[in-house]
């Protein structure tokens, strides 16, 4: 892991890390790659989680609304199913029973 970039272990590797396999993670690494952010908890960890992924989707949801042709509006479309596919993002759909409630009903 030390030959990889530090990119790559933060943005790629670590997102598709449980809670504690993250905890674990960031102490292999060498002190200078380390993510130092400290939450009291598991449910202050989830909770910052949760935001970000909500975040991201909003953020995404406006650059449809946004977009100004077709082409546009669909590569934005297809984004946000690419940001619901990755594991980072599941946590919307599973503790947000108001966002699958609407989900659903958008697809029926």
């Amino acid at each position: 892991m030390d030959s990889l970039a530090e990119d790559t272990l933060h943005y790629e590797i670590m997102p598709y890390l449980s809670y504690e396999e993250r905890i674990n993670f960031n102490m292999a690494l060498k002190p200078q790659h380390r993510h130092t952010k400290k939450f009291k908890d598991k449910d202050a960890s989830l909770n910052h989680e949760f935001h970000v992924a909500v975040e991201q989707i909003r953020i995404a949801l406006d650059n449809i609304q946004s977009s100004l042709n077709f082409k546009q509006r669909c590569d934005s479309i297809l984004k946000i199913v690419k940001l619901l596919k990755h594991p980072r993002y599941s946590i919307v759909m599973t503790y947000s029973a108001d966002f699958r409630e609407k989900t659903l009903k958008k697809n029926v």
